[in-house]
């Protein structure tokens, strides 16, 4: 009786130890303690002191009459971070950005349906991974999968002004009366320019939502 009780505390105080585990920093391999409740409960992987060398703005503007809310400077070492996420195809980077922010974006998004800026065929073929959708499910709002879709594999950002018009309808969709009548909430990455965001605006209204928000990750000014 006794060596039963003994060994079931065992149990529970190795569960324990599991559970309190402290996290490791997925940028710089460091242990550390999360600084609120709010990091506690996201459990973010990635320590205060990698997180302060981000800049967080928050910055609100409006793209076509459409609210835009984007994150994070796109400066380094986000910028660093990103590409080693997504062109040297590091997935394990996928929950930096975006999980410790997880109970704010949920709450000020509440009723909100994700929908995915599209990625080209040769970038979803060579990375094996939908970087948006990877780095976006840590967010509790419902998602519109494959939506929106790219026409051809031309990088707009590649392309000067005259060559951007011709492809100026580079974007389509899947079943646009999966959004009408839903309020949605566009996600992207990066914002430079803002072009694709316009072309997918267009897009998305010709399904009648009721309403339409932006959230970007990092603002390149």
């Amino acid at each position: 009786m006794v060596k039963e009780k003994l060994e079931k505390l065992k149990m529970q105080l190795s569960s324990l130890k599991i559970a309190t585990k402290k996290p490791v920093c997925k940028i710089c391999f460091e242990e550390f303690i999360p600084q609120s409740f709010q990091n506690f409960y996201d459990n973010p992987e990635i320590c205060p002191a990698c997180r302060k060398k981000v800049q967080r703005i928050y910055h609100f503007y409006k793209i076509e009459g459409v609210q835009v809310n984007a994150l994070f400077l796109y400066e380094n070492p986000l910028g660093e971070w990103l590409f080693q996420y997504k062109e040297s195809m590091d997935i394990e980077l996928k929950n930096i950005f975006l999980k410790d922010l997880n109970t704010i974006l949920s709450f000020m998004y509440i009723g909100y349906y994700l929908v995915l800026m599209p990625s080209s065929k040769d970038n979803l073929t060579r990375r094996g991974f939908n970087h948006l959708l990877e780095i976006f499910n840590n967010l509790n709002i419902k998602m519109i999968e494959d939506l929106l879709i790219k026409k051809d594999n031309v990088d707009q950002k590649k392309l000067n002004k005259k060559e951007r018009e011709k492809h100026k309808d580079f974007i389509g969709s899947n079943d646009l009366l999966r959004i009408s009548g839903k309020k949605i909430l566009l996600v992207d990455d990066v914002i430079s320019t803002g072009n694709s965001i316009k072309q997918a605006l267009k897009v998305l209204k010709e399904g009648n939502p009721k309403k339409i928000k932006i959230l970007i990750i990092a603002e390149n000014k």
